[in-house]
């Protein structure tokens, strides 16, 4: 197979084969309505270029100024589950879920604005409607037109996806406890904070402190202290709703917030809590008992609350209280 002349292609100024890590590279591919090979052995080209695309390992397509397909491979297909017949001639958009038909057309747009690669990820909407993740990395077929037409590879992006939420889950759980961590705890309770300001619902905040936890540590070591923390995270498990928002702030400091909750309610809760952790003692890998109380500061969302470090510098100051005043114990700001 030999080389088509520059003057037969429709080349876009950033390689478009560069983008595609694994897939298998090929000389070159054509429209219909584009130069295509010419002269002596024009079929056996055509016929080895086809094959090229359709055994790509990452999908393929071409699009008219309109944005239908006028091509694709036998890998894209597949990541549609469809058949040639049932997309040629379609517009793009169809295969898409609807807010990635919106970022399609976005990008049609900056295709007639400039000639360089657009990427973005797209999630295509296969017939029994589970949507498909993919990552298409496209570039323009300038024409006259306003919208160019457009080729693109597609590679399947389900399993980086999956490990990029994955790893995204990681990083808001906090892994001796396997609460949410302090940056997981504050993003979700801002926004349950917003919802409840906005429907005018009631919504209480409890800080809880582990007492005498820096003795534990120094006097059974910190694996025994890491039992208690372990501990105490499976009561709050265990005395709270699938609603409430519950974290390790740092060191053996928790904090939950309680959505539709009244004070009265939220010192039943407080109170159910603290009884339980005085009550089942932590244990140890070795068998052995470890005891430990908590003290907890309550206060609930005033019409001048702002933000979750508002309700939480109530909290603590409620905290500081049951502290002062022989820990054990359940107070309210």
């Amino acid at each position: 197979m030999h080389w088509l002349q520059s003057s037969q292609l429709v080349t876009p100024k950033a390689p478009l084969w560069q983008f595609a890590h694994k897939a298998t590279r090929f000389a070159t591919c054509w429209l219909p309505g584009t130069h295509g090979p010419s002269g002596e052995g024009e079929a056996r080209e055509e016929a080895e270029a086809t094959e090229l695309l359709d055994q790509a390992r990452c999908g393929f397509h071409a699009l008219d100024n309109e944005g239908r397909i006028v091509r694709i491979n036998h890998t894209e297909l597949a990541l549609l589950a469809r058949r040639e017949h049932e997309v040629l001639g379609r517009p793009f958009r169809e295969f898409l879920t609807p807010e990635a038909a919106e970022r399609f057309e976005e990008i049609r747009l900056q295709h007639s604005r400039s000639d360089g690669a657009q990427e973005a990820e797209l999630d295509l909407l296969r017939p029994d409607g589970v949507a498909q993740p993919v990552l298409v990395k496209s570039c323009p077929l300038r024409r006259t037109d306003r919208l160019p037409g457009s080729r693109a590879v597609v590679l399947d992006f389900g399993e980086h996806r999956r490990a990029k939420l994955a790893l995204e889950a990681l990083s808001r759980v906090d892994p001796l406890t396997e609460l949410g961590n302090r940056r997981d705890f504050f993003d979700r309770a801002e926004r349950e904070l917003a919802r409840s300001c906005r429907l005018n619902e009631p919504l209480a905040l409890m800080i809880l402190d582990l007492d005498h936890f820096k003795r534990i540590n120094d006097q059974r070591g910190h694996l025994a202290g890491d039992e208690v923390l372990r501990h105490f995270s499976g009561l709050c498990r265990q005395g709270l709703r699938t609603a409430d928002i519950a974290g390790r702030l740092g060191g053996e400091e928790f904090a939950v917030l309680m959505p539709a909750t009244d004070e009265a309610t939220a010192k039943v809760v407080a109170e159910r809590m603290r009884g339980a952790m005085e009550t089942n003692v932590a244990i140890t890998p070795e068998g052995d008992p470890v005891a430990c109380t908590v003290s907890i500061g309550i206060t609930t969302r005033a019409t001048d609350t702002a933000s979750v470090r508002d309700l939480l510098r109530k909290a603590d100051a409620a905290l500081y209280d049951a502290k002062r005043n022989g820990r054990n114990q359940a107070r309210v700001r």
